[in-house]
């Protein structure tokens, strides 16, 4: 037979061990410490502040470099069309004064012609001119001033032939300088010869179709914040016969290629015969840094086809930040 073993009584249940409490010391330990840890972070977090405030001012001092570089650029190039332009006056004024004054000599000098020949003139119809005949050469009637004193003649000439000479040479002078008075105060532009009619007159091919002058409709172009693409109209003015090309591309102004925008650098736009105009995309990229306005320029040139190219052959592109 098996004996029952009897059981052991469950053993008691320890005691919870209670925590000590912490001192006064250990809780301002552990308050500086925590006072340290804070300070720590507070300082990481202003030099992180820091770097990125300087990180952000780079790209706007460079930009502002940039700027100022392209605002003295273009300072620098206006001043030389200026003295250029101011030249070119300078020049052209000169020859015009030369020639005002070299008329004004011509005018005073056919004057003064006019007046030796009114008093000659005037004193070979008198009775003392005839009748009194001393000998004396024509140039010497000339370089004087010729005055009557006390009712004589100062001057004669010695025949009644001698006479009629010189009034005929002196009148043929005063008539040569005004013709050269009146051909330097006005420009005679000559006459084209007249074309004999030809019997192929009807059978003349008519002039050749008119391609038509190439230009941007307008030289500046805003985009706005959000805008992903920029769209430029190519126009065609003075004729639609025959397809018509130009090549175009762009120049950076402060905005920066493959980073605000997608450059082109030689592409072609192709306008088709009976069209007047085509467009030209860019594409616009975002840029979350992008904090002032950025600037580029679009322009074409090298038509083909046998077009001109008209005023507006560039547009500045002006890029809103965020």
């Amino acid at each position: 037979a098996v004996v029952p073993v009897p059981e052991a009584p469950p053993a008691p249940a320890p005691a919870p061990v209670q925590a000590p409490e912490p001192s006064k010391h250990q809780i301002e330990a552990e308050l500086l410490a925590l006072r340290g840890q804070l300070e720590l972070s507070k300082k990481q977090h202003e030099a992180e502040s820091l770097a990125l405030r300087e990180e952000l001012e780079l790209p706007k001092k460079q930009h502002e470099a940039e700027s100022l570089a392209h605002r003295k650029k273009l300072e620098l190039s206006k001043k030389q069309h200026e003295a250029a332009l101011l030249a070119l006056r300078g020049e052209l004024e000169l020859p015009k004064r030369q020639h005002e004054a070299a008329l004004l000599a011509l005018r005073e000098e056919l004057e003064r012609a006019r007046k030796r020949a009114a008093l000659y003139l005037e004193r070979l119809t008198t009775i003392e001119w005839r009748n009194n005949l001393p000998e004396c050469g024509v140039g010497d009637y000339l370089d004087q001033e010729v005055r009557l004193n006390d009712g004589q003649l100062n001057l004669h000439w010695r025949t009644a032939f001698g006479r009629q000479v010189t009034v005929l040479v002196m009148l043929i002078g005063i008539l040569v300088l005004s013709l050269t008075i009146n051909r330097s105060s006005t420009t005679q532009v000559p006459r084209p010869a007249p074309i004999p009619p030809t019997p192929a007159a009807a059978a003349i091919s008519p002039p050749p179709p008119m391609r038509g002058q190439l230009r941007l409709t307008a030289d500046r172009f805003i985009v706005l914040p959000g805008q992903t693409q920029a769209t430029f109209m190519v126009q065609r003015t003075g004729g639609t016969a025959g397809a018509v090309s130009t090549h175009y591309w762009t120049v950076d102004l402060g905005a920066k290629a493959s980073r605000d925008y997608l450059p082109r650098g030689d592409g072609t736009v192709t306008i088709p015969d009976g069209q007047d105009n085509a467009q030209i995309k860019i594409s616009i990229l975002p840029n979350p840094r992008r904090r002032h306005t950025e600037l580029f320029e679009l322009r074409i040139g090298k038509p083909s086809g046998g077009a001109l190219l008209g005023e507006t052959v560039r547009t500045t592109v002006f890029i809103l930040p965020h």
